[in-house]
């Protein structure tokens, strides 16, 4: 009988050495996990602040094609205006030169 409560004593001194252990595997993985917590929203954070940077980057792109097309369209229209001017000039010339040869 004394043996068996001297097996059983080192049984539960073993099984506390071992819940021991456990709890601190438990402990370190959770300490783990709440960095790794930290980490991600500090990653988040970064990524986040990127893609606000790239969104700005594109808005201002966006702003530069518009206003360089805008520009483009009124140069083109710009064009345009003086070919007509120049046309009515060249079909009026030409009624002038058709009246004085018909004089």
């Amino acid at each position: 009988l004394l043996k068996r409560c001297e097996a059983l004593e080192e049984t539960v001194e073993s099984e506390k050495a071992q819940q021991k252990v456990t709890q601190e595997e438990l402990k370190q993985a959770l300490e783990l996990l709440t960095n790794n917590h930290g980490e991600l929203h500090c990653v988040q954070d970064q990524h986040r602040e990127e893609f606000m940077e790239l969104l700005r980057q594109l808005e201002l792109a966006n702003e530069s094609t518009r206003q360089y097309s805008t520009q483009f369209c009124l140069q083109q229209l710009d064009d345009a205006l003086h070919l007509s001017k120049n046309i009515t000039n060249v079909e009026e010339k030409h009624e002038l030169l058709a009246q004085k040869v018909a004089a």
